[in-house]
């Protein structure tokens, strides 16, 4: 069921043009890089934790440790399709480090700019898991990175 509901939202996104389709039809990626990749990032908390837990010290080092193996993985991957898809995360979690460095803790309103980068990062996360599972045919039921790929790919229908 859960892979049923992946692949149709899948069908839907894209990133920088990039379409499942693409992937399925072009990608020559190996499945077992992009399936160790998904496993490193099942444990990283800074994906899937409650906003009220997130320390920023701990947000940014953990988005430097995806953005250091995402780059690693898109040098390694040898296919573009992929590749641009993973260039994509790390633009956004470099953007998004920008903004997590220049955060001033005596500002009362840090954690609010600190949720909207980790917002921002699982958004596009969410988006890249959707396609690279339904398109190498990684089983995401019972993964960490569930709920982020359920909760963030769905919009309410406005009236």
């Amino acid at each position: 069921m859960i892979a049923e509901i992946i692949s149709s939202i899948a069908i839907a996104v894209t990133i920088s043009g990039v379409t499942l389709k693409d992937l399925i039809s072009k990608s020559k990626a190996n499945k077992a890089d992009i399936k160790a990749y998904i496993k490193f990032l099942e444990v990283k908390q800074v994906l899937n934790a409650p906003f009220e837990q997130e320390v920023l010290p701990a947000v940014i080092k953990s988005i430097e440790e995806i953005k250091q193996e995402t780059e690693k993985l898109r040098v390694n991957i040898n296919d573009d399709h992929a590749s641009l898809i993973l260039l994509h995360l790390v633009l956004k979690m470099s953007e998004e480090l920008m903004v997590l460095h220049n955060l001033d803790y005596n500002d009362p309103k840090h954690n609010i700019k600190m949720y909207k980068s980790i917002q921002e990062v699982r958004s596009k996360f969410s988006k890249a898991l959707v396609l690279l599972s339904a398109a190498f045919d990684i089983d995401l039921t019972k993964s960490n990175l569930l709920p982020i790929v359920l909760d963030m790919n769905f919009k309410p229908r406005s009236k």
